[in-house]
C-alpha cells in the first residue's frame, strides 16, 4: 500500500500548489499517520465542503445559464492549471463541485500530472466517455485536452445527457 499512499501524497501536494483559486477544491491540510500495527496508514484530508454536481442539479433545474456558467468557472480553474504546468486529465461531471455560493470547482486531482520536457508517452487516464482523441490514442498530447473534456461535459449537459459523435443506435427519439 506504500505506492497508494505516495499517490496519495501526490495528490495533496498538487492541491497544495492549488490553494488560493475560487474555481478549484480548496485544501486545507493533511495528516497521514502510519497504524500502530505497521500494515496501513490513516490519512485525513481537510478540504472545503462542497455539494457534487450531479447532487446540486438533482435539487435544481439547471439552465443554460448555469451550464454557461460552469464552463467559465472551470476555464477559471484550468487556467491556474496551465500557470503550473498541470494536466487534470479526467475532467467529467462527477469532479465538478459546487459552493454555497453557487461557484463551480474543480476537483479530484488524483491522476493529473505535470507537464514533463516532451510530452510524449504521456499515459492514457482519465473517463474515455471525456477523453480527447491524442489521449485515448496514446499521443503527445497537451493541456488542451482538458478543454476537450470540458467540452464533452458542457455539451452533454445542453443536450439532454446524450454525447457527441456517438452512433445513434436503432430508432431515434426525444
Amino acid at each position: 500500500f506504500r505506492d497508494v499512499v505516495h499517490g496519495i501524497v501526490s495528490e495533496i501536494e498538487v492541491m497544495n500548489k492549488l490553494q488560493g483559486d475560487s474555481h478549484i477544491v480548496s485544501y486545507a491540510d493533511h495528516l497521514i499517520v502510519e497504524k500502530k500495527d505497521g500494515v496501513g496508514w490513516d490519512i485525513i484530508i481537510r478540504m472545503e465542503l462542497l455539494t457534487p454536481l450531479s447532487k446540486y442539479f438533482a435539487k435544481k433545474a439547471y439552465t443554460v445559464q448555469d451550464i454557461v456558467q460552469i464552463g467559465i468557472d472551470i476555464c477559471q480553474g484550468l487556467e491556474r492549471c496551465q500557470k503550473i504546468n498541470l494536466i487534470h486529465r479526467d475532467i467529467k461531471p462527477s469532479n465538478i463541485f459546487v459552493s454555497d455560493n453557487g461557484d463551480y470547482k474543480l476537483g479530484d486531482f488524483g491522476i493529473s500530472r505535470q507537464i514533463e520536457k516532451t510530452t510524449l508517452g504521456l499515459s492514457r487516464k482519465g473517463t474515455p466517455l471525456y477523453m480527447a482523441p491524442e489521449v485515448y490514442l496514446g499521443r503527445a498530447y497537451n493541456s488542451t485536452v482538458d478543454t476537450y473534456s470540458l467540452a464533452i461535459v458542457l455539451y452533454r449537459y445542453l443536450n439532454n445527457s446524450r454525447l457527441p459523435f456517438v452512433k445513434a443506435i436503432g430508432r431515434f427519439t426525444q
